[in-house]
This record gives C-alpha cells, structure tokens and sequence, in this order.
C-alpha cells in the first residue's frame, strides 16, 4: 500500500472526509506523513446512522489534534437532482474552509474503483469531457483538487484498515442499486479481473494523453481576456472546440454541466450573422458570442455607490479617483452626493442637444451583451445621469480623472 502524497509541511490542506474506509485511509497517510490538514465532512442526514458517524469522526480528530470543520444540511433545501445538489452544497462548504485556511489543496479518496467507475459512466452516457475519468490533479471552484488514491482498489484499502484497525463506517446507501454508479459498482466493477482492471486503467491514461494535447491547442486559442475569436475557431474539430469551451469554464471558475446538444449548438452559431448571441446554460452562466468573440459569464450582482463628497472608491467593478476634482468627467462640486450605479432599463443621456437611450448608446459603441447590465453610470443628487464612461475595444482614455473599469 505504497501512496506517494506530494504535500509540503509548510502549506494546509483540506481533507474531504466522509468517515468511508477510503478517506480515514487517506486520513491515516496524513497523520503519518505529520501533515497539517484540515479535516471537511458534510452531514447530509440521508441515513440514520448519519449523525453517529459525525461524532466518532469529530472525536477522532479531536483525539489525533486535527481542526474539524462540519456542514449540517438537514436545513437545506434539495432542489431537483439529489446528486447534483449535494455536489454543489459540498463543494461550496469546501470553498469556504479553503480560503478559511488559505489551504494549498483540497484531497479527495477517490480511488481506482471511482475512476474506473466514472470511466464506464462518460463512456455510456457518450459527449465530450474535460477529463477522461478522473485526474490526479484538477481544478473546482478555484481549488487544487488533489487524488493521491487513484492507483489503489477500494479492496485492498478496506483490508489495510481492518488490519491496522483505522476507524470506518460503510455508508448503508453505497449497498443498494439505487443509483447508475452502485448498480455498475456491484455488477461490473466488482467483478473485473486485474488484466481487465489493468485495460481499463491503460485506456483511460491513453484517452487523457489524447486530451492533454487538444487542451495544449485549446490553451493557444484563449486570449489572456478569457475570449477566443470566432475566426480562431471556424476550422476546428468539434473536440477541440469543445476543450475550448471547457478551459474557457475552468479559468471562469464555473461549473455547469455541458451536454453534446449544446456544444454542437455553440459550434453552429460560430457561423450565424448575428452580432450578439447569449445562450442560458444554467446556474446564472450564460454562453456569449459577441462581435466575433466567445466568452462564458456568470451574472454579477447589480451594485450602487454612493460617493458623498469628492475621494476615491475602489471596488470591484471600477477605481476612480475624484480628490482632484471630476470636471472632466462632467462631474462638478454641486452634483454631490453623486451615484455610480448599474444601468436601469429607462436609462437616457443627453449627448450634445439630444437625449439618448443608454442601450442604444452601447449597441453604437459595440459595447459586448455582457458588459451591458454592469457599465457604470454615474447619476448626481437630481437624479440626472451626467456621466457614462465610454466602451471601446481598442479605447484610449485621455481623461486626467482616473476611472478604471475592472469589467471584462
């Protein structure tokens, strides 16, 4: 039971920890390997026996001097597919220990049986993945996702721990074929030979090396902006387009599934004539083709400053700097307490002798869709919109006032 942990005593780590067999196994390795880890468990109250689980865990770092962090979810409300819910509800209590910690990684039991599982699931289910399998080392929610067990079967684990006497419990709802992943568990999975074990492994390395260098020409493509331009792309295969669209989701720090309907249906609109085309994906994340660029956003949350005399406001969708005074961005000492807000549907301002709506002033200015709902307007006492900061692709701003705008 020879496993390598590539960790260094000097950086934290998260542990995911269900109290299974695979991860007081790894549990086991950390405490050997002296690392300092903190231990993640999620109470989801799916069996009865949940909550005694919680407690010898929660004892067992206490007696080892292990930090325990616990989500209770029993006041949590499931929306739609259980599965897909609680990997959502997991990874997001994950995210928030690791930046409590300023973790290096987050480690995960998954082992040879998972990833010859999940390999038999993409291949049933068919489409395109940013991973054949699973993958040592990935990236969730901004998160080094680290799988030191893939080498190993969930057999011999369980046997090293029954002989070293390291604390487990079996997880009841894991025996029923309740689920795809059970029923190919207990069916197919189980019953492999090592030969058969050994093919299966080989084919996956073999696939994922195939998709290391489609994601290398994937990498090429991708501007530092995260765009890539739709010319770039009017050539390529349908999987490179599709690791694309996937490093285009892992740099955005988005997770939302994509189905082969929908890749094709991106790769189709590379060729329509339109100068804006949004497709809803799901989880707020909307696919952009904009003036021959594709980019993938997730909505942001509509914001409004309030500036009550002349400094500086830096937060996160601008910087400006008024302690110099504004006059070239039109803003005069009487306009206070001025507003630098989101756009609102009705939104005019005057150019010149005529009002003009703002949308229109964004379609002039080519201004992408996603930019739109967020562009800083800046609005003074009265109510009157006496600023907009203009959008250019290649724009040069002259103005002595500084104002940033940190959008892409």
């Amino acid at each position: 039971m020879k496993v390598k942990l590539k960790i260094e005593h000097t950086k934290t780590y998260l542990l995911a920890c269900s109290y299974g067999p695979d991860s007081m196994f790894l549990f086991h390795l950390l405490l050997k390997k002296k690392a300092n880890f903190v231990v993640c468990h999620v109470n989801y109250h799916k069996r009865p026996e949940s909550n005694d689980e919680e407690k010898a865990l929660r004892e067992y770092c206490k007696k080892n001097s292990v930090l325990f962090e616990a989500l209770d979810t029993s006041k949590m409300k499931c929306d739609g597919n259980f599965q897909a819910w609680a990997r959502k509800v997991r990874y997001d209590f994950f995210k928030k220990c690791y930046e409590k910690y300023n973790a290096s990684a987050l480690l995960v039991a998954h082992q040879q049986d998972d990833l010859i599982e999940t390999y038999c699931i993409q291949k049933r289910r068919g489409g395109f993945f940013s991973n054949v399998g699973l993958v040592e080392l990935s990236k969730v929610n901004d998160m080094v996702v680290y799988r030191p067990l893939l080498s190993l079967r969930k057999s011999d684990i369980q046997k090293y721990n029954d002989e070293k006497g390291i604390p487990y419990a079996i997880d009841s709802s894991n025996l029923k074929d309740d689920y795809e992943r059970n029923r190919l568990r207990h069916h197919y999975v189980s019953q492999l030979s090592e030969e058969e074990r050994e093919k299966l492994v080989l084919e996956i390395k073999s696939k994922n090396s195939e998709l290391k260098s489609l994601k290398e020409k994937a990498k090429q493509l991708i501007s530092s902006q995260n765009k890539v331009c739709v010319s770039d792309l009017s050539d390529a295969s349908t999987k490179l387009f599709a690791q694309v669209i996937f490093l285009i989701l892992e740099n955005e720090n988005l997770s939302v599934p994509i189905s082969t309907k929908q890749i094709n249906e991106f790769k189709e609109s590379l060729s329509s004539s339109k100068a804006n085309i949004a497709i809803p994906l799901g989880n707020d994340i909307t696919y952009y083709q904009e003036y021959g660029e594709i980019c993938i956003k997730k909505s942001r949350d509509l914001y409004t400053y309030k500036m009550s005399e002349p400094s500086i406001l830096d937060v996160e969708e601008f910087y400006i700097d008024l302690t110099s005074g504004g006059e070239d961005r039109n803003i005069k000492p009487e306009d206070f307490p001025i507003y630098i807000r989101c756009p609102k549907e009705n939104d005019v301002y005057k150019i010149k002798d005529y009002m003009s709506p703002i949308n229109r002033l964004f379609i002039d200015w080519k201004m992408p869709e996603h930019l739109r709902k967020y562009w800083p307007v800046i609005e003074n006492k009265n109510g009157d919109i006496i600023y907009i900061p203009r959008y250019r692709k290649d724009f040069v701003d002259e103005h002595k006032t500084p104002f940033k705008i940190k959008l892409n």
